[in-house]
């Protein structure tokens, strides 16, 4: 016998790959080939489910807001002002979608003294793209009041507790 044993023809290589450990490791390469097979045929169609999920359009989701405030005009001792339901109408009229009003505080110190105006601001969330309209009817940006606190407004807090309605019949 000369030459390496893989060259001649009754050497290692051929007992390996008639029977015993060569027929097996084939087998483990053949399973190795079918389980990335079976892989691809699960995990494409997710693939492409999860592909066919992605939304393109502008959507809600995909829109972007903003809050503007405006003082209500109320004053120290006397209250009054605008109400923020009443603002927010107002708002709807000129062509500015009101998403949510709340009440708030414009977060500045006063001095406690009669007829000063009181702080009270109503806090509007509008879509980005009514932004430079709700600026022209006096609107600002609510981040120019790092201060501030937002609450629910009196009327929003009555309804949510359940008090009786005025308008309801008895």
């Amino acid at each position: 016998m000369t030459g390496a044993p893989w060259q001649a023809s009754g050497g290692l290589l051929p007992q390996l790959l008639g029977s015993g450990w060569g027929a097996s490791r084939f087998n483990f390469k053949q399973g190795m080939v079918m389980r990335l097979i079976l892989r691809t045929i699960y995990l494409l169609p997710a693939v492409l489910l999860l592909a066919a999920c992605e939304t393109t359009g502008t959507g809600p989701s995909q829109q972007t807001y903003v809050q503007v405030y405006a003082h209500t005009g109320a004053v120290q001792c006397e209250g009054g002002g605008a109400s923020v339901p009443d603002t927010a109408q107002r708002m709807r009229d000129q062509g500015v979608a009101v998403e949510m009003a709340s009440c708030g505080h414009d977060g500045l110190t006063r001095t406690a003294v009669c007829g000063v105006p009181d702080g009270s601001i109503g806090v509007f969330v509008i879509p980005q793209a009514d932004y430079q309209k709700a600026l022209e009817l006096g609107f600002e940006s609510f981040e120019r009041l790092p201060d501030a606190r937002v609450r629910p407004c009196k009327e929003q807090l009555d309804n949510a507790v359940g008090s009786p309605d005025p308008a309801a019949p008895n």
